[in-house]
């Protein structure tokens, strides 16, 4: 078999693999947007992640390489443990919503699942045991990194988001009757709900302006919701502090935007300044 035909089946399985679990995904969405449930949006994004591991483990194994393998193991590894979550209703009942109603859909429920945490947990295992696993090429390691940090951007974005939303909820959270430094407290935090967006967008762009102007709005939309989240979170009566009267524990909590903050801050004009220097190039 040719190199273009073990690619195209590589492929091929992994489109496959991807709509199998990509469906339920959007099923996921569709009652999601609908009933609002959390559960139903955890399940969502379970089936999301498995279909994206169904996408790429294919090409991955058939790569034969060393961090080929790692980086299957670990799509693997995660896919079979949050299809895990799933069928051991973690998320609340997986059955509700099928696409399909009755004991069909239980059934095919039953197999999607127990079969797909069998299945990718051996595709990410067996190939670990395989002899004469090449090396990285200097092209594959410069695609490794960059592969890298969109994803560790995407990962830190996410969490940004989730700190904002817990801060903006520890000033807002079920009150209608917010006082005015409340408000300026909530204006920051709402923007920077928006900013972490254009960090995988940053790091996507080829080096020049575009790239330095997206990690900027990064950059100036996210500081001022962290610098926000520190009061907020020190004054809130939403988390329950152990003891809740220990006052070092609060500052550590409230102190952590900070920190991340003066991360970021450097990790930014690190990366404006490495793009400035490749854009000259």
């Amino acid at each position: 078999m040719s190199e273009t035909l073990k690619k195209l089946a590589a492929w091929g399985m992994g489109v496959i693999g991807c709509m199998l679990y990509l469906l339920p995904a959007v099923n996921r969405f569709y009652v999601a947007c609908v009933s609002g449930s959390d559960d139903v949006w955890f399940q969502m994004w379970c089936y999301l992640w498995v279909a994206l591991a169904g996408l790429f483990l294919p090409w991955l194994i058939s790569r034969k390489s060393t961090w080929g393998v790692c980086l299957g193991a670990v799509l693997g590894g995660t896919a079979s443990v949050v299809l895990l979550s799933v069928a051991c209703e973690v998320w609340g009942s997986y059955s509700d919503y099928q696409l399909i109603d009755g004991w069909a859909g239980e059934l095919i429920a039953l197999v999607f699942l127990w079969g797909g945490i069998v299945l990718f947990g051996l595709a990410g295992l067996l190939p670990c045991f395989r002899r004469n696993l090449r090396a990285a090429s200097a092209t594959e390691r410069k695609w490794l990194r960059y592969g890298g940090r969109v994803f560790v951007s995407v990962l830190g974005g996410l969490g940004l988001m989730v700190l904002t939303i817990l801060a903006a909820w520890c000033v807002a959270f079920d009150r209608y009757d917010l006082l005015w430094w409340e408000y300026v407290l909530l204006c920051p935090l709402n923007i920077a709900l928006f900013a972490p967006m254009f960090w995988p967008i940053a790091e996507l762009l080829p080096s020049g302006r575009w790239q330095r102007v997206s990690f900027r709005l990064f950059l100036y939309m996210m500081l001022p919701g962290l610098l926000a989240a520190v009061p907020a979170l020190f004054l809130d009566d939403i988390i329950a502090y152990p003891g809740d009267d220990l006052l070092m524990v609060q500052l550590i909590v409230s102190a952590l935007p900070l920190a991340i903050g003066v991360l970021l801050w450097r990790y930014v004009r690190r990366r404006i300044a490495e793009s400035a220097c490749g854009s000259e190039q």
